[in-house]
């Protein structure tokens, strides 16, 4: 490791061993204590008990950078940031952990100390950026946007922050009473008892991770393409490390019986508690339970003395609900060269002239923008395999689209089955499982869409079914506990005569076929169907020419009760409906939309006959 110290007329950078040495020594820490006081905008985010123990945690990955300015032997002036080993860039202490990012000095430095102190980094790194996101409140800025006439290129973009109000005069006792909310708890005591509690202790914590690491996965690879944890295995002890030093971590937990259903865990930032690691339970997302300990935990902040709850920036809709206040937090960028100033200024002109373009083009042209920029994010293949995918894709939808003759057979299922040993070795919306998913082949769905489907469907009240190899996803399956339309996943819209447990979108791994997941998971979805919910009848729709999956629903005790046909000529789709079972006849007679009844074929063969345009 380098040991260098480079100075420029009041500020100097030190790196590597010597800035090892002052994060050890008790004097500096408590010269940079006393600054963190007397800085009107410092943050938690700038803190020793914030910053030591990143440093500690990620040492391999992140070499240390103090950019120091001394007056008379007293620290006037520090920014703390850090060197990423593998891309060699330069970031904020805590990088994406620290959710604001400033230096700190004393008031009356606050137009000085970031001009030298940039002026002295420039001097060590004279090539690339700093980017500071976000600027604490408050942080004076007038400097940065006077600073392109020098040597020091700078770039302020302003974003609104959002503030829930805690302790008298907020909303939350109010909102806590209103109908919707307190019938989210009935149902959620339905399930069992509902405690909510602050975890104090390290060991509570590390207790609570392994679902708050799955739920937080499983949220952000679904809706931001990330998985902050499996991307990052030191996060996990990062936060435990924190929750060792003294008042700085205040962490949550709602849980229903043993079950926690929503969790956060965030820092303690003088009197507010910034949105920090904020994750809930998918299959009980119709009960809302991420509302639920938000309003939880807003009331308990307020009955402690804080005074908002920091919403941060960002663009989720749920902030802009929660919040009482906004006002504006920073994103500065910071150029040690012209010629990175200019390449980000060309990059943020065509960046802002295609969203100006693509707001007055069809949703058809957004959404292929929007598709070819999850390509890009991926990075699940290389780009000549993504972009083979997209064109196979378009070339089977574009024969689908001009002709295409599809028959699916419903079956019925009306009694409960015998689980086997190997059904009930599946397991039940096991979210950790999901995380296992590998694409077997181009047209497999990526992991970040496999992810999103699967928070929508638990989200919506489906029960999810899987089997697992270490390392792999070897299947999952799906059933709807009560519904009246099936079909879907064949591009049908097929209206049942009866209301029905549906079990639908099954897959199982390659390497899995031919080892019974297939009958084990019909087994294991009726048997959860007619005991642990209100159904009474299941169905399932198969194509015609899959006679494996045919043999093995009819093996399982389902009667073939109908059929259905899809037809597309040139777009436009039409769908015909056959029963075969007089129970689904009769019933069918009384759905509007369906023809009368008629006899053909030998033995008086019932079918019912309906026809809508799909365009």
């Amino acid at each position: 490791m380098s040991t260098e110290t480079f100075e420029s007329s009041s500020a100097s950078v030190v790196v590597g061993n010597s800035a090892l040495s002052l994060l050890d020594s008790t004097r500096f820490v408590a010269q940079w204590k006393n600054l963190m006081e007397s800085c009107p905008w410092a943050t938690v985010f700038q803190s020793p008990s914030f910053c030591i123990p990143w440093f500690r945690v990620y040492a391999e990955r992140y070499e240390p950078v103090l950019v120091i300015q001394r007056r008379e032997g007293a620290l006037e002036g520090l920014l703390v940031l850090a060197i990423e080993r593998k891309k060699n860039i330069l970031v904020h202490a805590g990088d994406r952990h620290a959710e604001y990012q400033v230096w700190i000095c004393r008031l009356a430095d606050a137009e000085i100390f970031p001009c030298a102190a940039f002026a002295a980094l420039r001097q060590t790194y004279r090539k690339g950026m700093l980017r500071l996101i976000y600027t604490a409140p408050g942080t004076p800025l007038d400097w940065a946007l006077r600073a392109n006439n020098g040597s020091i290129r700078t770039d302020v973009r302003f974003h609104k922050r959002g503030l829930m109000r805690l302790g008298e005069g907020s909303k939350i006792e109010s909102s806590l009473r209103k109908r919707g909310n307190k019938s989210r708890l009935a149902r959620l005591k339905r399930i069992g008892p509902i405690s909510f509690s602050q975890l104090r202790a390290v060991a509570d914590l590390d207790a609570a991770m392994d679902e708050i690491v799955v739920q937080c996965d499983v949220r952000h690879g679904g809706m931001h393409q990330l998985l902050p944890f499996s991307e990052d295995p030191l996060r996990r002890r990062m936060y435990l490390e924190w929750m060792s030093e003294p008042e700085l971590v205040h962490a949550t937990a709602l849980r229903v019986g043993s079950k926690l259903v929503a969790s956060h865990v965030s820092l303690i930032n003088g009197r507010d508690i910034p949105l920090g690691l904020f994750t809930h339970a998918p299959e009980l997302g119709a009960h809302s339970p991420g509302k639920l300990l938000i309003l939880f935990l807003g009331r308990l902040l307020g009955e402690h003395g804080y005074e908002h709850l920091d919403l941060t920036p960002g663009d989720d809709s749920y902030k802009n609900r929660f919040a009482d206040d906004f006002d504006q937090v920073a994103v500065l960028d910071i150029f040690f060269e012209r010629l990175a100033y200019a390449r980000s200024r060309v990059r943020r002109s065509a960046l802002s002239f295609a969203k100006r373009i693509a707001n007055h083009r069809s949703r058809q042209v957004a959404q292929a923008a929007k598709t070819l920029g999850l390509i890009r994010r991926q990075g699940q293949a290389p780009p000549s395999q993504l972009l083979l995918k997209n064109v196979t894709v378009a070339i089977r939808r574009g024969r689908s689209w001009t002709r295409s003759d599809q028959e699916f057979r419903i079956y019925l299922l009306e009694r409960p089955i015998t689980q086997s040993q190997a059904a009930a070795s599946l397991r039940v919306n096991c979210l950790a499982d999901t995380l296992q998913y590998h694409p077997c082949s181009l047209s497999s769905p990526s992991l970040t869409e496999f992810l999103r489907c699967v928070l929508t469907r638990l989200e919506s009240g489906q029960i999810l079914f899987t089997a697992l190899r270490p390392g792999l996803l070897l299947h999952y399956s799906w059933l709807i506990p009560r519904a009246t339309r099936a079909g879907w996943e064949y591009g049908h819209d097929i209206q049942l005569p009866f209301e029905a447990a549906v079990l639908w979108d099954e897959y199982t791994h390659p390497s899995a076929r031919g080892q019974g997941f297939h009958t084990a998971s019909l087994l294991a979805r009726t048997t959860y169907a007619f005991n642990s919910g209100p159904a009474k009848r299941a169905v399932i729709v198969v194509g015609s020419d899959n006679t494996t999956c045919r043999q093995h629903i009819e093996e399982v005790g389902f009667k073939h009760i109908g059929s259905a046909r899809l037809t597309c000529r040139w777009g436009s789709k039409t769908c015909s409906m056959t029963w075969v079972d007089p129970v689904a006849q009769g019933a069918a007679g009384s759905i509007p939309g369906y023809a009368a009844t008629e006899t053909i074929g030998k033995g008086g063969l019932q079918k019912t006959l309906y026809q809508r345009d799909l365009t």
